[in-house]
């Protein structure tokens, strides 16, 4: 028979002002709790619960995860190449994620707790191509983050955001 697990998250966020006009923090923190064993009972994965550039594979029963994130402009040059690329802001943005998990132990045992903490920031370029309305602006990232047990093995990472 296919015993399915349950799986029961919450999360909140919540964006507050910072020191300047156009600058703020966002707070996150979320909980997830997973009952059975069945064949999902640790692929269950909602994004918001793993800290960004985590190097090992997490799967707890459960997990209370939180974040802390700094954004900022940096500058808005409007510099391009005219009617074919602007680059319109340039946006920092720095981060502290954690999760605190119940790790599965061998059987018999308790369980423990198991923690992934990571920081680092991301440069976000905001640009506007071939004169299309803001709706159609590509922001660029790279991103740099760093585990807390492998603080000195850095991830790196890029993206792009279209507005669509």
């Amino acid at each position: 028979s296919f015993d399915a697990p349950t799986t029961i998250g919450l999360f909140a966020r919540a964006y507050t002002p910072a020191f300047g006009a156009n600058d703020g923090f966002t707070l996150k923190a979320s909980w997830q709790g997973i009952e059975g064993d069945g064949p999902l009972g640790y692929a269950l994965d909602f994004g918001w619960l793993i800290p960004r550039g985590v190097r090992s594979t997490i799967y707890p029963d459960d997990m209370v995860g939180g974040s802390v994130q700094y954004n900022t402009p940096l500058c808005y040059p409007d510099w391009g190449a005219s009617g074919v690329v602007m680059l319109k802001r340039v946006r920092l943005s720095l981060f502290a994620d954690t999760l605190w998990g119940r790790v599965p132990t061998a059987e018999g045992e308790p369980r423990k707790w198991s923690d992934a903490t990571t920081f680092g920031g991301d440069l976000w370029l905001d640009t506007s191509w071939l004169r299309l309305p803001e709706q159609g602006d590509l922001t660029l990232r790279i991103g740099c983050y760093f585990d807390r047990h492998e603080w000195h093995k850095p991830t790196f990472s890029a993206g792009m955001n279209l507005n669509f």
